[in-house]
């Protein structure tokens, strides 16, 4: 599933900058769009790998945050694919994780596939609207946050 919150109905782009949030569960999708609408942001959302490949191909956001766990794959999987594709690769990707036992989903892996920022859930609207904030300004230091 991907959905836009917000649709031009033909009128130019929104300045507003653009969040592309990737989660498998539709609620949790809905949290964080929403939160960040009303922090000022145009947020789309997508429920899965493929419909983040295509979302973001397609729309081109500022910033992704994207979950680890989507059904038959994974984030920093779908992140890599973004990274190596000219059109995508500079876009700042920020990977949300309650997996935090699993050896695949540590921070040499998400900096390894390009991630700027592994976040560990349960994480609170406004630490993503933070790190947001902070990839738009530039700072493209990679972050863990707790």
């Amino acid at each position: 599933m991907a959905i836009e919150l917000r649709r031009s109905r033909g009128r130019p782009r929104s300045p507003k900058p653009v969040v592309l949030v990737v989660d498998d569960v539709d609620e949790t999708c809905m949290l964080y769009a929403e939160y960040l609408e009303r922090r000022g942001f145009s947020a789309l959302v997508a429920s899965g790998a493929e419909a983040a490949r295509t979302m973001a191909l397609e729309r081109r956001p500022d910033v992704i945050v994207m979950d680890y766990s989507l059904g038959h794959s994974n984030g920093l999987v779908v992140t890599r694919e973004l990274k190596q594709d000219a059109r995508t690769a500079g876009i700042p990707v920020i990977i949300l994780t309650g997996h935090v036992t699993l050896a695949a989903v540590t921070p040499a892996a998400a900096r390894e596939a390009g991630a700027s920022t592994l976040a560990i859930k349960p994480c609170l609207p406004d630490v993503i609207e933070t790190e947001i904030r902070r990839l738009l300004a530039g700072r493209a230091d990679f972050r863990y946050v707790l």
